[in-house]
């Protein structure tokens, strides 16, 4: 069986021309996202995350705050095509993933690409998932899947007081 973790980067802002870097509420959002996972027992080996610099960032600010010193950042493409997610059929998808040697993967992407992914997988209507939400599949050994959980900042604001 694999986890997979379906990450929206977390709150970002403009800078420049180069894209957005987190906010403050976004990497305030990442700590409570950190709370959250660590409690499900969330511990990715490695998180693919597209080139955006928000999508990094998260990555970057998830594995300090959940003290993951053996995970590895590596960008999609050397998973699958980013462009390519809205085109990719489910059993290409699980087959790509089944393949990796990892067991608990988490995905960083910008929304429509997290969404259509999300959606793939799981074969259900996603209206979106919000900024640092993260959904929780499980795929089995017969190529099924599962949404197990789907959880966001803005839920755990102020119990986790960030």
């Amino acid at each position: 069986m694999k986890n997979i973790y379906l990450m929206r980067h977390a709150k970002a802002q403009t800078i420049d021309k180069n894209g957005k870097k987190l906010s403050k509420q976004g990497i305030s959002d990442v700590k409570i996202m950190a709370d959250v996972l660590s409690l499900k027992k969330c511990n990715p080996s490695i998180i693919y995350t597209s080139d955006n610099i928000c999508c990094k960032e998260t990555a970057e600010q998830l594995i300090l705050a959940m003290n993951l010193k053996k995970c590895e950042i590596k960008p999609i493409n050397t998973l699958f095509d980013e462009n390519m997610i809205c085109v990719l059929k489910k059993c290409e998808i699980l087959n790509i993933l089944k393949k990796s040697k990892h067991d608990s993967i988490m995905i960083i992407l910008k929304s429509s690409d997290i969404v259509g992914l999300c959606e793939c997988l799981c074969e259900v209507a996603v209206q979106g998932i919000l900024s640092g939400g993260v959904c929780s599949v499980w795929i089995n050994n017969d190529n099924k899947t599962e949404l197990k959980y789907y959880e966001y900042p803005k839920k755990y604001r102020k119990q986790l007081n960030h």
